[in-house]
This record gives C-alpha cells, structure tokens and sequence, in this order.
C-alpha cells in the first residue's frame, strides 16, 4: 500500500449507524472516498488484482 492512506474499519454488529453513514448493506464492503469518485467494492476481497485495480496502486508498488 502506498504510504498515504487512512483507513477505518467499521464492524456493523457493533456499530451500526456508522454503517449506515456510510450506506453499507452487505459485508465485506470497501469503500474508497479519496480521490473521487468515491468507489464500492461489495463482497469477496480475496481477488488482491481487482481491488488493486479498485484503488488505483500500481501493482509494482504494492507488496
């Protein structure tokens, strides 16, 4: 990942008006507000090229 990020992880059993905030309806879901457009991506994270692609890093620069 690259160095400048910031990230927070909300647990919907334990805090569920901040996923509803943040409009989250399924789980796992991550959402990438910074630089817009804000981005989903609902479901299976375990695909590492697509969510890569999904924050736009560069491959060669994650680890």
């Amino acid at each position: 990942m690259p160095s400048n990020y910031h990230l927070i992880i909300i647990d919907v059993l334990e805090d569920p008006k901040a996923a509803e905030l943040d409009k989250v309806f399924a789980t796992p879901t991550l959402i990438k507000h910074e630089p817009p457009p804000t981005r989903r991506l609902i479901g299976d994270l375990a695909d590492r090229e697509q969510v890569l692609r999904m924050l736009n890093i560069d491959k060669s620069r994650a680890k």
